[in-house]
């Protein structure tokens, strides 16, 4: 009797439990379709002159999970390693480690001509501003190797000199005579003076080499400041342009359930340091989203129920 009532039981729960509806997925590949071009659109909207800058994006749905964007974007910062994809099969990619001379001369031509070309030109700009850097570059190596060269050579000889002196010091004592006393004092006084040339040009020869390697790293500090001030530019503007464009039209996901994610990848942004390798990913509620459509909660508030992180 009581294996009777369970099974009874069991069969009433199945019955009122409920079952998941399956995703629609090709009105969501359609929606998909809509909101990946309405994203394209707002973000291609930023004017600045920033470094970074969005490229294009994709979508992709993960069963049960929800929307995934990957948000592709062009940067010739002080990264040191970067692919500038310029489309239609153009790809530059500079040297591995990047010279922050060279990106300053990258990024002051590219910005002086941003303003009169079209986007298929820019490959040529970044190439020229290459080349051209490239060889301010080669040229201040060149300097470095020469000044470097030049000390070790002084070095050498100063040591032959203290050699030299040594070995009078020795012979001084051995001699008798006054006059071969005397001549071995004037080879001395003429030895110091040659190891005071010698420290002199030394000292020069450093302090050009140091003022050259202090400029580089204050070329380098101003340059990492700016690329900061890029990547929180380029951030508030891509937050408020994704958070306005899922309040406006995150309706139009209707075949999305509404407990699963709209997510967005910002690939290798990281936390927006140079060279980062991870990636930057926020995370929506759809559930919020719709909140937003509805005005129950705005861009900003959408924004903080966000999940952010870098992986």
């Amino acid at each position: 009797m009581m294996k009777k009532i369970l099974t009874a039981i069991s069969m009433a729960l199945v019955v009122t439990l409920p079952v998941a509806a399956k995703t629609d997925l090709a009105a969501l590949d359609k929606e998909l379709e809509i909101m990946s071009s309405i994203l394209h659109t707002a973000l291609k909207q930023d004017t600045s002159k920033s470094s970074i800058r969005y490229r294009s994006l994709s979508a992709n749905y993960l069963a049960q999970q929800g929307v995934v964007f990957d948000v592709n974007l062009s940067s010739w910062g002080v990264q040191k390693n970067f692919n500038i994809n310029f489309g239609d099969g153009i790809h530059l990619l500079p040297p591995q480690f990047i010279d922050p001379i060279e990106v300053h001369e990258i990024e002051r031509r590219v910005e002086e001509a941003m303003e009169s070309v079209e986007e298929h030109e820019w490959g040529v700009i970044v190439e020229e501003a290459l080349e051209g850097s490239r060889e301010a570059l080669r040229a201040t190596r060149d300097l470095m190797r020469e000044l470097r060269g030049e000390e070790r050579e002084l070095s050498y000889e100063q040591r032959e000199l203290e050699r030299e002196k040594r070995e009078l010091e020795f012979e001084s004592r051995q001699r008798d005579g006054d006059r071969e006393k005397k001549s071995l004092d004037n080879r001395r006084q003429e030895l110091e003076k040659e190891t005071k040339r010698i420290q002199e040009r030394r000292a020069a020869i450093s302090k050009r080499a140091d003022k050259i390697e202090k400029e580089k790293k204050e070329k380098a500090t101003a340059q990492l400041a700016k690329y900061r001030e890029n990547t929180k530019a380029f951030l508030a503007n891509f937050e408020g342009e994704i958070a306005d464009s899922l309040c406006r039209y995150g309706a139009g996901l209707r075949a999305l359930p509404e407990n699963e994610k709209v997510s967005f990848v910002l690939s290798k942004f990281g936390d927006g340091t140079p060279g980062e390798k991870k990636d930057r990913i926020y995370v929506f509620n759809y559930k919020d989203v719709r909140a937003c459509v509805s005005e129950k909660i705005d861009a900003n508030e959408l924004l903080t129920k966000a999940e952010s992180y870098v992986f």
